[in-house]
């Protein structure tokens, strides 16, 4: 019962309701009470499914939901929207005022992510039509796309054919906006380009922390940083730990580089109590962080140029912003920064263009 209050009061709910039924009108009558009240939250998950627009992250692959990933931009005159329900009299409405809402006076095409939606009843085949016809009233195209092939013979059989047969249901949405003109790189709207500016400290790119954990991503990291500094023994050599916590691979296991970039980031900000607990000096973990942050940000630049280019933009706005909230601290992990890099580039001279390429102003 305990867990049911903390996870989701909507069953413990329905327990009470079937509970109590039993005591007051038998078991039966309890019985049907608990299968009503199931009833009826299924038809409200039905009624409003989980759902998201979509947009793409640069130097990445696929189309990220963008209120789970910060740095996740709409495509420009495309409407990218994820549907995780079938589609029914009970969720239609709400599947129409989503892109309806959506839509821009330079709107070319909306795109829907079918690859959740299993089937569709008569009234949902109804409105959907109608929506097209309102769409295209307006010049905007609309698809659905990455669904499974027998939704296509229900659209047939609804009455929607002609999207089947005109090319608007398609396999995967590249090749969808492939069809609307819209074609990889995808142009982006910058909207969010001020939204981001007004980030938290600590927010940075984060990708598989993003994806796991949404808007909790920035306190998770957190705690995945304080969890190191916590295992800290301090009866182990303190190099080695120091080594093992900024290169520790099998704690960083499934984590891209830009996720790996961000919990340095964090471990930054706890400089001091590294050092206190590693009896290390702080410009010298500062100059090991360092050294890591630039083997990872070769690794990015390697695989995407793009990547790189985002990775600079990131830290710029990290320093902005820390600079903003704590102007002492901005200033101190500043000179370690200078120092660290000044040091990187006489002991690790292969580093020297990087470093100059991630200080450009």
């Amino acid at each position: 019962m305990k867990r049911l209050f903390k996870q989701d009061k909507r069953e413990l709910f329905i327990f009470f309701g079937a509970f109590f039924g039993v005591l007051v009108f038998g078991t039966v009558y309890g019985v049907m009470t608990g299968v009503i009240l199931s009833f009826i939250s299924l038809i409200i998950n039905v009624a409003n499914p989980k759902r998201s627009f979509l947009g793409v992250i640069e130097g990445h692959e696929g189309f990220h939901s963008l209120e789970r990933n910060t740095y996740a931009h709409p495509l420009k005159g495309v409407v990218l929207y994820r549907f995780s329900g079938n589609l029914y009299f009970a969720n239609i409405s709400t599947f129409i005022s989503d892109i309806e809402a959506a839509l821009k006076d330079d709107t070319k095409a909306v795109v829907v992510d079918s690859g959740a939606v299993c089937n569709i009843d008569i009234t949902a085949a109804d409105r959907i039509a109608e929506l097209r016809k309102q769409l295209e009233d307006r010049d905007v195209k609309l698809y659905f796309a990455s669904h499974i092939g027998s939704l296509n013979d229900r659209f047939r059989q609804l009455g929607l054919g002609s999207m089947v047969e005109k090319g608007h249901c398609r396999r995967t949405i590249p090749a969808a906006l492939l069809d609307a003109g819209f074609t990889a790189p995808y142009a982006t709207e910058n909207d969010k380009e001020t939204a981001a500016e007004k980030l938290p400290v600590r927010s940075f790119e984060r990708l598989e922390f993003e994806w796991a954990f949404g808007a909790s991503a920035d306190e998770e990291m957190e705690k995945y940083a304080e969890k190191l500094l916590v295992n800290i023994n301090s009866s182990g050599s303190a190099e080695e730990q120091l080594t093992g916590i900024i290169n520790a691979d099998e704690n960083w296991k499934g984590m891209g580089d830009l996720d790996r970039e961000e919990l340095l980031v964090h471990l930054e900000s706890h400089l001091k109590e590294l050092s206190e607990k590693l009896h290390i000096s702080e410009e010298h973990i500062e100059e090991a962080i360092e050294l890591r942050k630039l083997r990872l940000a070769r690794s990015i630049g390697r695989k995407d140029p793009k990547a790189l280019k985002m990775l600079r933009e990131h830290d710029r706005r990290f320093d902005k912003e820390l600079k903003k909230h704590d102007s002492k601290l901005y200033e101190k992990l500043l000179a370690h920064r200078r120092e660290a890099l000044d040091n990187l580039r006489k002991t690790n001279p292969e580093f020297s263009d990087l470093i100059d390429e991630l200080s450009k102003q």
